[in-house]
């Protein structure tokens, strides 16, 4: 008999329940990590319901075919026959459609977006290329970074020549470096099929929080707990072009200066292995 080509109940609810739940139940344990590593699990946490769709149905794999959620959608593999009411199955067909053309399209609408604000942020700001590494730009309250690619920080003249200059450099760089508004477009896209799963917005505040605060962390191996602390309070106050990372943006200025003021409770060996034991059991779940 046909077998329906889709896993609407692993796909559509349980993949993104099963990570939403391991997110909420573990948040405290992520807050203890170092922010880098939290980060990066929070992306895979992210991600990962969006790769499940395209993981191939491997049949050499005797270990797995015991289980009922083995294949996603891409191979077509499914524990129950085909719907013979046409309604029923124009309904799966779109819905399949949707899971297959929904993430990518989000996907490039948000890097065209992006793109295009990055350009009209940049040409607005103007300024001119500084011997330290970043644009120098007139007016003030000016510290941001633009860009997917190839992301450059913008500093106004009022930063630079503050006290904080070098510091808040630092922490813009560790943006640019690590490509954080890219990785900040992925996750919004990838989040764009499970929008109505409770804490969405939350898993993507706190995936945000992370990597401010591994900026944070960057900058003080190069300058310092204290100087960077002292640098987002007194720069609290300071608007920054939007949607771009700033340094003084944000609403939780008070966890990022508590972050720095602690070591993480977990050490790295143990923050890798939490996040190792994660996704092991994701990947045993999921394939």
């Amino acid at each position: 008999m046909t077998e329906l080509l889709l896993y609407p109940q692993v796909v559509l609810l349980l993949a993104p329940v099963l990570l939403r739940g391991i997110w909420a139940a573990g948040r405290a344990s992520l807050d203890a990590m170092a922010p880098r590593d939290r980060a990066r699990v929070l992306f895979v946490l992210i991600v990962l319901p969006v790769a499940a769709i395209g993981v191939p149905y491997i049949p050499a794999l005797a270990p797995h075919l015991s289980l009922p959620w083995r294949a996603p959608i891409a191979w077509g593999i499914a524990n129950f026959p085909a719907p013979t009411d046409w309604v029923a199955h124009t309904i799966l067909t779109i819905i399949a459609a949707m899971l297959v053309v929904v993430p990518p399209a989000a996907l490039a609408l948000l890097l065209a977006r992006s793109a295009r604000t990055a350009h009209n942020l940049s040409a607005r700001l103007g300024g001119e290329p500084h011997q330290a590494g970043f644009i120098l730009v007139p007016g003030r309250a000016v510290a941001c970074t633009i860009g997917l690619w190839r992301p450059r920080v913008f500093l106004s003249a009022d930063i630079w020549a503050s006290g904080h200059g070098t510091t808040i450099l630092a922490h813009e760089q560790a943006h640019a470096h690590g490509r954080h508004n890219l990785l900040l477009v992925i996750a919004c896209a990838s989040l764009t099929l499970w929008w109505w799963l409770p804490g969405t917005r939350r898993l993507l505040a706190d995936f945000r929080q992370a990597l401010e605060e591994s900026a944070d962390a960057s900058a003080a191996r190069r300058h310092g707990r204290t100087r960077v602390a002292r640098a987002i309070l007194d720069t609290a106050t300071t608007g920054a072009p939007m949607p771009a990372l700033g340094f003084g943006g944000g609403q939780t200025l008070e966890r990022r200066v508590l972050t720095l003021s602690r070591d993480a409770s977990v050490s790295r060996t143990r923050a890798m292995l939490i996040a190792s034991t994660i996704i092991a059991i994701l990947w045993i779940v999921l394939l």
